[in-house]
């Protein structure tokens, strides 16, 4: 059984970057980077964890505040290696974007590295549609909600 919980401490969302070094190494692997991350997730983002018999199997961060373009963001979305193939993935992104509709989002945007073919493959399954390039090499999807 999956469940989700929203989590807003600091040191929730640093502790809950444990076990996810495979998947955001460029964060989990620097200590001040985490910690500076983690401040800007508290104050600006939700995050959100997928818990599976009580262990955190997902994380997503997004943000759901632009009430001017209502278009919602998605800025870190992983599954421990462990968990993976049994649709946490999927369910987890269900519930973020559940959220950002009740906010007010009518689309939501992420970034992926364009070398990053799983990923990619799970957002086109989950309704994202390439919309262009972003930064060097990475590449943004968007799905309208």
């Amino acid at each position: 059984m999956v469940e989700f919980v929203e989590i807003e401490s600091y040191d929730d969302i640093l502790n809950a970057f444990l076990g996810f070094e495979s998947c955001f190494p460029k964060i989990c692997t620097n200590e001040e980077r985490m910690k500076s991350y983690a401040l800007k997730l508290m104050k600006n983002a939700v995050v959100t964890v997928a818990l599976t018999d009580g262990c955190i199997s997902g994380i997503a961060s997004y943000y759901a505040n632009d009430k001017e373009t209502c278009e919602g963001y998605i800025s870190m979305f992983g599954v421990k290696s462990g968990f993976r193939g049994k649709h946490i993935g999927q369910k987890l992104m269900e519930h973020c974007i559940s959220i950002m509709k009740m906010r007010g989002m009518e689309t939501v945007k992420l970034e992926v590295k364009e070398t990053n073919t799983v990923a990619m493959a799970f957002y086109k399954a989950v309704g994202f549609e390439v919309y262009g390039p972003s930064r060097a090499s990475y590449m943004y999807m968007q799905k309208v909600i």
